[in-house]
Parts: structure tokens; C-alpha cells; sequence
């Protein structure tokens, strides 16, 4: 019997303590799930990568753009350098520049759809940009590349264009009205000559606008080599089998023993953990005790009202076993001051009514793995908990089974009286 997990049901019990967590419990359980929960998280990454690799495939192209700015570079400062690129990442999500790309590399495309596959981004120099777009087919993604380029320098200079014109026209007409400012005004005077140096200002800096160039953008390399950018089938489908096999091995785990009727391997492990239980194995051939339960029967049979069996009344491979271990022990203990003494009970009956078996030192139950019945020991185990008696389990197979001997060696480490 596990002393540790005998003592925290008691504690659960009677002193309200909340549960701990078995992490040794938990990874046994979940090395036991792994292969069918890695078989089912292949055949969903498998049919993930298939699902993926279905969907229609795209390409990215990526060109080298260089800035040129239309004032001088003695003029630049590490401030005005690093304004030269935020202007063309702002305008290639404008409405003008995607549909202009479009009309210039005639791909079927919204801009919308345009704007989601269309992205700019400086490179190591500030002067020098990248410009990707993506599409269906290697041909169109290349087109969009170089059309986004020529459309954000055309854009540039009419909005450029646009605002100097403006702003000459403005210059023009003020300079206009001071003039006719100074021809009413008699020649020489203060105010006449006022009004003169703003005239001057004026045309200077009409003349100034009338020079300046803009910023343009030109395409300094283009490989002519595209990217399959999606789908990604390989890295959709590691990522889908990773998360599956988690989400299973736990389901896996948690379904183990929980499900079904049968009083199998997994439900008897669980029971045992459940309960602070030993746990041991044995077939239908032997002739004795397994010799765990041997020796805890031998430690515990001088103790209160000794030791007694359990077994569920339609499992007759479990009561073949009791019989020839009980003639067993009879046998051996033969002409001894102390003989054996097993009373034996089925779960069905009344046991528990009896005053004897409220003071019994060890419950030894079989239970016949392939048979059903878990209600019936469900209530046995609570009434033995009820008691306080310490419980032996025996599962009962055909042939040996490896399930059980796993944690036999681990549930017996440690004992705890009643």
C-alpha cells in the first residue's frame, strides 16, 4: 500500500485539505497514451499538410529601391536623411498608388487585396528600400514589384507638382498686390521702399520653387526570383501535430481508466491511486498468493481480526484463485501454532455488516480484469475507506500483463497501517 497517497485521502477527507498533484502519477499515465496519441496527432498533421497544400499558392518578389532627394546633399543632417523613406511606406497603401500599380502591371487584383500583399521597408541605408508584393504566380508578383515602384515615383512628382504649383500661384498673386501697392505710393519713400523688399522676398522665393526637384524613387535591382510565401504546409502541419499530441496524450490520460465498464488494467491503476491501494498482479494458473500480497498477509495476520478477501460474486476465476491460495496457505501453515486464517466474502453480500470486518488488518480483493462490475467495487472501496482497513489489490488475467507490474514496484515502496 502507498503510504503517501493513504495518508492525503485521509487528509482530504477528514481535514478538508485540497488535493495534491502526482507528477510522477501523471507521467506514467501519459507515457502509457503515447502511441496511440502519436498515431492520432500524425494522421492530423498528415491530413492538415494535405488541407494546406491544397489552398492556392502564392509568391513574393522583392526589389531594391533607391531615393533620391531633390535637395542638395550638403544640406543633409541625420534628421532630414532619416525623412526620406517614411513618405513612400505612407503612400504605398494609398488609393492612388494601388490602383495605378494595378492599371501598370495588369494583374487582377482589388486594391484592397492589393494593400495586404503590398508592403515597403528601409533597408540598412536610409535612402535604400525594399518593395514586396505578393501573388498567385511568380509572373504577376514580379510585375507588381516593378509597378509599385514606377507608381510611387509617379505619384510623388504630381503630388509634388500639385503643391508647388499651388504655392507659386500664391506667391504670384501676392506679389501681384504688393506691386500694384507700390506704384500708388510716391517714388522715393519709407513705405515705398517696404513694401519693395517684400516684392523682392516674394520673387525670390518664387524662383526658389521653380528650381527645387522632388524626391524620387527608381529601381536600383530586381533579381527576377520569387519566394513561395504560402501555404507552408510543412511548418502548418509540425505545429498541428505538436499541439495535437499534447491536447491527446492529455484526453488520452484523462479517458484512461474512466471510461467503459470493465474493471480493466488502466480502471485498477486508477483505483489505486485514487485510494492509496497496493497493486499487484497475478494469472489464472497460479496456485498461491503473488508475494507481495504473501507478505503483507504474513505481516498483518496476527494483527486485530486479521486479513480477509473479497471478490465479486460472478468472476469465477477470481474465486478459483482465493480457493487455491487460501488451500495454499492451509497447507504451508499446517502443523504451526498459528494457522491460516482467510475469510473469504463476495461483493455482493453483506460484509461489512459483520462486526469482525470492522477491525480487519488488510482487505486482499481480486478482481478479474476482463469482467465488469466497477459500481459494485467502487462501493466496496468506500466502505473499506470507511473502516479505515488497508487494501490489497490482485488484478486477475489470463497471462501475464505488463501494465500492472509498472506500478506494483512503485506501490509498494511504502506502507501504512489501519
Amino acid at each position: 500500500m502507498n503510504g503517501d497517497a493513504a495518508v492525503e485521502r485521509d487528509l482530504r477527507r477528514f481535514h478538508s485539505v485540497p488535493p495534491t498533484f502526482d507528477v510522477a502519477y501523471h507521467l506514467r499515465e501519459l507515457v502509457r497514451v503515447l502511441l496511440p496519441a502519436l498515431i492520432c496527432a500524425a494522421l492530423l498533421a498528415g491530413a492538415a499538410y494535405f488541407y494546406v497544400n491544397s489552398e492556392p499558392k502564392q509568391y513574393e518578389n522583392s526589389v531594391t529601391a533607391r531615393i533620391e532627394s531633390g535637395a542638395s546633399t550638403a544640406t543633409f543632417t541625420d534628421v532630414t536623411v532619416n525623412t526620406l523613406a517614411p513618405p513612400f511606406i505612407a503612400l504605398s497603401k494609398s488609393q492612388p498608388v494601388l490602383e495605378l500599380t494595378l492599371q501598370r502591371s495588369h494583374v487582377k487584383m482589388t486594391p484592397e487585396e492589393l494593400s495586404n500583399n503590398l508592403t515597403v521597408e528601409v533597408l540598412t541605408s536610409p535612402s535604400l528600400v525594399q518593395v514586396s508584393a505578393r501573388a498567385d504566380n511568380p509572373k504577376d508578383a514580379i510585375a507588381l514589384a516593378e509597378a509599385a515602384v514606377a507608381s510611387l515615383d509617379t505619384t510623388t512628382v504630381n503630388i509634388w507638382n500639385d503643391k508647388v504649383d499651388g504655392d507659386i500661384s500664391r506667391l504670384q498673386e501676392t506679389a501681384g498686390t504688393i506691386g500694384d501697392q507700390m506704384n500708388a505710393l510716391p517714388r522715393p519713400s519709407p513705405q515705398h521702399d517696404v513694401l519693395k523688399s517684400e516684392y523682392d522676398s516674394l520673387i525670390e522665393q518664387t524662383k526658389q520653387l521653380q528650381t527645387t526637384q522632388p524626391n524620387r524613387i527608381s529601381l536600383l535591382a530586381q533579381s527576377g526570383e520569387t519566394t513561395q510565401v504560402a501555404p507552408k504546409p510543412m511548418q502548418q502541419a509540425l505545429v498541428v501535430f505538436v499541439a495535437s499530441l499534447i491536447v491527446l496524450a492529455e484526453l488520452f490520460a484523462f479517458l484512461n481508466g474512466r471510461i467503459g465498464r470493465r474493471t480493466n488494467n488502466a480502471w485498477l491503476r486508477r483505483m489505486a491511486h485514487k485510494h492509496g491501494y497496493g497493486l499487484d498482479r497475478a494469472t489464472a494458473q497460479d496456485q498461491a498468493w503473488p508475494a507481495v500480497t504473501q507478505i503483507q498477509l504474513n505481516k498483518r495476520s496476527q494483527v486485530g481480526s486479521g486479513p480477509f478477501a473479497l471478490y465479486a460474486r460472478e468472476s469465477q476465476s477470481a474465486k478459483t484463485l482465493i480457493e487455491t491460495a487460501v488451500g495454499t496457505m492451509e497447507s504451508a501453515a499446517s502443523g504451526t501454532d498459528t494457522p491460516a486464517r482467510l475469510p473469504v466474502h463476495s461483493l455482493e453480500s453483506e460484509w461489512w455488516r459483520d462486526m469482525d470486518n470492522a477491525d480487519r488488518s488488510l482487505a486482499v480483493v481480486v478482481v478479474d480484469t476482463k469482467q465488469t462490475g466497477r459500481s459494485a467495487l467502487g462501493d466496496a472501496f468506500d466502505r473499506l475507506d470507511d473502516y479505515g482497513i488497508p487494501v490489497q489489490l490482485i488484478g486477475l488475467s489470463g497471462e501475464k500483463s505488463p501494465g500492472l507490474s509498472a506500478s506494483s514496484g512503485a506501490d509498494h515502496k511504502r506502507d501504512s497501517t489501519a
